[in-house]
């Protein structure tokens, strides 16, 4: 077992999944006059919890198979976090950022830009296939890169210009993995002939 896959968690139960935003290690902002020094020290991260509801014997089977497969809590995998799961280049927002050429880099990371006042960049490593979409100064460029779907690393053929704003529109998942180390179901009642219904607890995810 390879420690991620590509494989992602979709079955419908990250809909009324409660996600919080994390702030990383305990430090303390370095101020000189008014100026933080350090806001790179001070990143963030994800959790999720799939809340408490009750669901079919077939879907509980195949949220099951995949914590099994994934070897419960060992193996990262690709999470769409419904709470923030794209970024656009729109001329209102500008969220879907690349960087800004200099006549000789060809390669750039995918970055959702959060900006109020203050900015902040976060890396995007899994965007999703038929979603990418690329600009040079507001231009859309239909062809001349490529991109990978595991890194979120964009390779242009030629070096963008220098000075040219590299933008993108983008939907993307989050590598994530679960950290409840037990899988606990309640049985509550048949519907049906062989449809049975079941409670699944809350089961947590952690961005990795």
């Amino acid at each position: 077992m390879n420690i991620s896959t590509e494989e992602q968690l979709n079955l419908g139960f990250d809909l009324g999944a409660v996600s919080t935003v994390k702030q990383r290690g305990n430090r303390m902002p370095k101020v000189i006059g008014d100026v933080v020094q350090n806001p790179a020290d001070f990143n963030f991260y994800r959790t999720w919890s799939i809340a408490s509801r009750n669901i079919s014997r077939e879907k509980i089977g195949k949220l099951v198979a995949f914590y099994i497969a994934r070897g419960g809590t060992v193996q990262n995998f690709r999470y769409k976090d419904w709470a923030d799961f794209h970024a656009v280049h729109d001329g209102v927002e500008e969220s879907g950022y690349l960087g800004v050429g200099d006549g000789v880099e060809t390669d750039f990371q995918l970055i959702k830009r959060y900006t109020v006042e203050n900015s902040f960049d976060r890396l995007i490593n899994k965007p999703v296939a038929g979603t990418v979409f690329v600009y040079f100064d507001g231009i859309q460029q239909a062809s001349g890169w490529s991109i990978s779907l595991s890194t979120g690393m964009i390779s242009f053929i030629s070096p963008p210009a220098n000075g040219e704003v590299i933008t993108a529109d983008f939907e993307f998942d989050v590598k994530a993995k679960f950290i409840t180390e037990s899988f606990n179901t309640k049985f509550l009642a048949y519907q049906q002939r062989n449809i049975s219904i079941h409670n699944l607890p809350a089961l947590q995810l952690r961005e990795v």
